[in-house]
């Protein structure tokens, strides 16, 4: 129950971050070991590999910029900006899945709130692509 959780975390400290549940209990990510904690990230990861096609392509995108700088071999500098603008992506990506899997389990039914909401995630990510797409087409004319 929803409801029940959300109180049952206003009465524990704020240190505690509730985000799993496993066998019926709730469990503090902060109490987990570093591994355990590691296998949930790679979970999350693979679950959004396995759920949005948007984030496989981007995926595929950044083992395609690996192919290129191993080919192309740009100086380390071009390197580590690519590194960060692909990253960036895949990482606005991850959020956005992750936030709009949580609103529309939390409100499913239509809302222009909502919506604006979803759309500025979206938005998010359409940025770092074409902030990324920049950066490689300056490389490529410089």
């Amino acid at each position: 129950n929803p409801v029940y959780e959300v109180k049952i975390a206003k009465e524990l400290p704020l240190n505690y971050a509730f985000s799993r549940r496993l066998g019926g209990r709730l469990i503090a990510d902060k109490k987990q070991a570093f591994g355990k904690r590691l296998k949930f990230a790679i979970d999350g990861i693979l679950k959004a590999a396995r759920a949005e096609s948007s984030f496989r392509i981007q995926l595929l995108a950044a083992l395609a910029l690996i192919i290129f700088c191993v080919i192309e071999r740009p100086p380390a500098v071009w390197i580590a900006i690519f590194l960060i603008c692909g990253i960036a992506v895949l990482a606005l990506e991850l959020v956005n899945t992750a936030l709009e899997n949580l609103i529309d389990h939390l409100h499913p039914s239509f809302d222009p709130r909502i919506g604006f909401v979803k759309d500025c995630l979206a938005g998010a990510v359409l940025v770092a692509c074409c902030g990324s797409l920049a950066v490689f087409t300056t490389y490529l004319f410089r």
